[in-house]
């Protein structure tokens, strides 16, 4: 039961900061300790909040960021303008970019991606994996991976994230990658960290 309590204040203190990190889900899942059901409930409840996009992840191995999404256009106007036909899905990134291109160590960027998501079934809604990498020669880390559901239409997904200190400095690519598991999108951008 300690164990439950000391966990339960912790991921409390993680509420207040986090607020909705999607990408805690799989580590609150595969804990080795049973949790009481309305723990999980709480712990699930700070997961899924969609209006908060932040988390913390250094302490689980990734960078520190911050997501913002927006919902462009709706599945209409995007099939209009792509003459959609509803013959399979439509999964492709149109716009993959970084701010700034020269990145110093510790400061903050912001990758951002522009995408559409078109199915047949015009009322379904699609679960997305947005990955973001940077490689560098033949050395690639991974910066994020999240999980989302989105509806169809054109989205924009921003990572404000913090360049950490350990990544050595050079040139690289940012890979931004999107897959529902059937299709694959990704496009490369340069940039510097210096």
């Amino acid at each position: 039961m300690k164990k439950q309590v000391v966990f339960l204040v912790i991921f409390s203190f993680f509420n207040i900061s986090l607020m909705g990190c999607e990408t805690l889900e799989p580590i609150i899942r595969d804990l080795p300790i049973d949790l009481p059901n309305p723990i999980k409930n709480y712990l699930w409840r700070i997961i899924k909040d969609p209006d908060i996009g932040r988390f913390v992840e250094r302490a689980f191995g990734k960078v520190i960021g911050e997501y913002y999404d927006k919902d462009v256009t709706e599945r209409s106007k995007t099939a209009e303008e792509y003459k959609y036909k509803g013959y399979d899905e439509k999964l492709e990134i149109e716009i993959s970019s970084i701010d700034p291109q020269e990145i110093p160590h510790g400061s903050t960027a912001e990758a951002k991606a522009l995408y559409i998501v078109l199915t047949p079934d015009s009322t379904q809604g699609v679960n997305i994996t947005e990955i973001r990498t940077f490689q560098n020669g033949n050395e690639i880390m991974e910066l994020n991976r999240r999980e989302v559901y989105r509806t169809q239409g054109r989205h924009q997904s921003t990572m404000r994230f913090t360049v950490p200190e350990d990544i050595p400095k050079g040139d690289y690519t940012l890979i931004t990658t999107i897959t529902n598991g059937k299709k694959t999108s990704f496009k490369e951008v340069q940039l510097s960290i210096i």
